[in-house]
């Protein structure tokens, strides 16, 4: 178990090793660079191509703020400054515009346009209001140019068959780690938040079959290594981050101060494997363009609008359900989507009286002392009551 856990730290550490060692096996191969939140990595999957989802780099931005202010959000800033230093010339294809506006507008259409003049970029929006009677024709329309596009730059036809082998594949990954989620929730599986999310991360970079390899071995140990919860933990739950992975720093910090993260809705968490998408459709793309939009139902987004679906609520709900006693918000700084729908979470919480910390992160240093403080007069509040 211990050997698994440090290979999956590892890629998830390295985020672009397993693409980069992948490409050098397969000669001609093709690497597809997806930007957050929403396109399924199936498509490019099964045009033989190595689908990853791009990652926050660990530095700090330098050469990037030549390309984008410093008040957009950690995440664009970060990429831009990985492509400006050269970090992502192994990528052959990025795809991109689903996600907030500084992803789509700056970081793809001016940014990487510019530092990749030569390389495919493929920056078709998803629409984002869930409900309208065209909305899924207009998912299904999008998905069916991505493929073509993916096909362009592979020289691969992809297939109903190969499509739904990836949806499989992808599937089962999902499946494997849902269910290291819900030991999590029942108190007895022996991770850690950062190991949890070592292990979404990893499935988003890593070649899909190694990943899956990995999780059908880990699963098992860990259902043996069952351990129950230290009835003397807080249990929370952890919310946000909609683009990025969560700091190990302030994840550390939420144990030591005598926490336990029993569930979350994070990016680099439930958020990413919530839903699966139908594995015997007559068109799977209609069955990807099906699960987007049921995904919202699961996990709702902030940039997706559907009325009859409020993320406060959905939130507040999955709270209960899994016994947490407060929640603590990862809130990435200039987010605006997320927070434009704050006030919302805020007002619901109080009104069923369930404490919640707000903690705003930022991609460069963060005070680790300030938010030490507040998570632990956070957790120490409950110690009373």
């Amino acid at each position: 178990m211990k050997a698994i856990l440090e290979k999956i730290a590892y890629y998830a550490d390295q985020h672009y090793e397993s693409a980069k060692d992948w490409k050098a096996a397969h000669e001609g191969g093709k690497v597809v660079g997806i930007l957050p939140m929403h396109f399924p990595a199936e498509i490019f999957h099964a045009a033989g191509a190595m689908p990853i989802l791009l990652q926050e780099g660990p530095d700090a931005v330098t050469v990037g703020h030549s390309y984008m202010f410093p008040y957009y959000c950690g995440f664009t800033r970060s990429v831009a400054d990985q492509a400006a230093k050269g970090e992502l010339d192994f990528i052959d294809e990025f795809v991109a515009g689903s996600g907030a506006s500084s992803v789509q507008g700056l970081c793809v259409q001016d940014v990487l346009k510019a530092i990749f003049p030569k390389k495919a970029i493929d920056t078709k929006e998803l629409i984002a209001f869930m409900s309208d009677p065209w909305t899924k024709e207009s998912v299904i329309d999008t998905f069916t140019k991505n493929k073509e596009n993916v096909e362009k730059v592979t020289g691969n036809k992809v297939t109903d068959e190969g499509l739904r082998n990836s949806i499989r594949l992808y599937n089962k990954g999902r499946a494997l780690m849902r269910e290291l989620y819900q030991m999590r929730r029942e108190g007895n599986a022996a991770l850690s938040p950062m190991q949890m999310q070592d292990i979404v991360k990893s499935s988003m970079v890593m070649d899909k079959e190694e990943h899956n390899a990995l999780l059908e071995e880990l699963v098992p140990k860990v259902r043996a290594n069952k351990v129950n919860r230290d009835e003397r933990l807080l249990p929370v739950f952890l919310s946000g981050h909609m683009c990025q992975a969560a700091k190990a720093d302030i994840l550390r910090l939420v144990g030591d101060a005598g926490g336990v993260a029993v569930d979350d809705d994070l990016y680099h968490g439930w958020r990413y494997i919530v839903q699966d998408v139908a594995e015997h459709a007559e068109d799977p793309i209609e069955a990807l363009a099906q699960a987007y939009l049921d995904k919202n139902k699961a996990c709702p987004c902030p940039t997706r609008v559907e009325p009859a679906t409020n993320w406060e609520l959905t939130l507040l709900n999955a709270v209960k359900v899994c016994g947490a006693k407060g929640l603590i918000i990862l809130q990435a700084k200039y987010c605006e989507p997320h927070m434009f729908y704050y006030a919302e979470i805020k007002e619901n919480f109080e009104k069923a009286g369930i404490p919640h910390l707000l903690l705003e992160t930022e991609h460069e240093v963060v005070s680790m002392e300030g938010m030490r403080t507040r998570i632990e007069s956070f957790i120490e509040s409950f110690r009373g009551m």
